[in-house]
């Protein structure tokens, strides 16, 4: 949770990072700096018909918190980034279905 608070106010007001996260600066100021808008815990519903959807709607079918998401619209661009902090996952299913949600919804 530290980690995802710190990631989060970093992107969101530019607060220091610790030192122990320090490493992940660089990779975030890249993106800023190649024209990509960052969304830090995007939150994201959809109904079953792919429908923008209120977080707590009762006709949200699919709901997702997105650790990070960078967009450049001008070079039709987009990252979808999952922090992990622990045992890494080889699984990509989360972050496809996060990147086809984005699709849909951002083209």
């Amino acid at each position: 949770n530290e980690v995802h608070e710190r990631l989060e106010m970093f992107v969101k007001k530019g607060e220091v990072l610790p030192d122990h996260l320090s490493h992940v600066a660089p990779i975030i100021e890249s993106l800023k700096a190649g024209g990509y808008t960052l969304y830090a815990e995007l939150e994201m519903a959809i109904s079953e018909d792919w429908q923008p959807v209120g977080w707590w709607n009762k006709e949200a079918y699919l709901r997702g918190k997105v650790d990070l998401v960078a967009i450049n619209e001008a070079e039709g661009k987009a990252y979808v980034i999952d922090y992990k902090t622990g045992k890494r996952k080889v699984d990509t299913t989360q972050l496809k279905i996060y990147g086809a949600v984005i699709y849909h919804l951002l083209g």
